[in-house]
């Protein structure tokens, strides 16, 4: 029994940003490899009849088959004679709901070539939209950090981050460049509990397109999320665009495995 078709109320289709796609068969490329994309269709999940497919989305099933063809050539679609078409075993979501992840960790598990570029790392006086995502006073001192992330050679993601000095003083480019997560919670022992997450589709600017190497006026995702420690004080506060048709958006989970001796600061 297939479960609900969620791709069909994607906040890319509410916000109208697939509308410049004329050619109809591409419109449903995009709007199936954003729905993997963002897990709500995951590995070995079957996708419903063609039939059903063209009825939903009122095509032929001459242009869906076009649709599906591509994201067999992308590696996500896997057609099983007599069976249909399922999500490759190849294709993981950026979480798995059963524990938050930092990027290094999800790409280091999923075997992926991975390269953080630091922008920027430099100490910075906060904004008061900063300091009240850290819960830290106006102008206090914060870490400024900006990465763009690569897999297998392609930027995906820029991610701006902001960390507070006083809480974290020891804090170098080398950790920079490796996983926030495994520095604060394996050297400051302070356990991250979970993250509340906020994610939106945009146009973004000429700067970030041109970093993800993205063709204009194509969407990315914008993802604010604020992670906090086990006594709910905020610890890290990012900012990142990520490219919507190649990297998963993330979701709100709790993080496995929290430490009873873990500090709260």
């Amino acid at each position: 029994m297939h479960k609900p078709f969620c791709f069909l109320i994607y906040p890319f289709v509410i916000n109208g940003l697939f509308e410049r796609f004329k050619v109809v068969y591409l419109k449903i490329y995009f709007l199936l490899k954003n729905s993997i994309n963002a897990g709500f269709l995951i590995n070995r999940d079957s996708l419903p009849s063609e039939n059903e497919l063209a009825r939903q989305f009122d095509v032929s099933r001459n242009t869906l088959r076009k649709a599906l063809k591509m994201l067999e050539k992308d590696g996500l679609l896997e057609k099983r004679h007599g069976s249909g078409n399922f999500i490759s075993d190849n294709v993981t979501a950026m979480n798995d709901l059963t524990g938050l992840k930092g990027f290094s960790e999800i790409m280091a598990n999923d075997n992926k070539k991975i390269k953080n570029d630091i922008l920027h790392f430099e100490v910075q006086t906060a904004s008061p939209i900063i300091a009240n995502a850290l819960a830290i006073h106006f102008n206090e001192k914060v870490w400024f950090i900006s990465r763009l992330r690569w897999i297998d050679d392609a930027p995906v993601e820029l991610e701006n981050t902001w960390i507070s000095v006083n809480k974290f003083p020891e804090l170098t480019l080398r950790h920079a460049r490796g996983s926030l997560y495994h520095y604060i919670e394996n050297y400051c022992h302070v356990s991250i509990s979970g993250a509340y997450i906020h994610y939106s589709p945009l146009i973004p600017s000429g700067e970030i397109a041109s970093l993800l190497k993205l063709k204009k006026n194509n969407p990315v995702i914008r993802v604010q999320s604020q992670s906090v420690n086990t006594c709910s004080i905020p610890v890290i506060f990012s900012e990142n665009y990520s490219n919507s048709l190649d990297y998963p958006v993330r979701f709100f989970v709790p993080r496995k495995n929290i430490a009873a001796s873990s500090l709260c600061i």
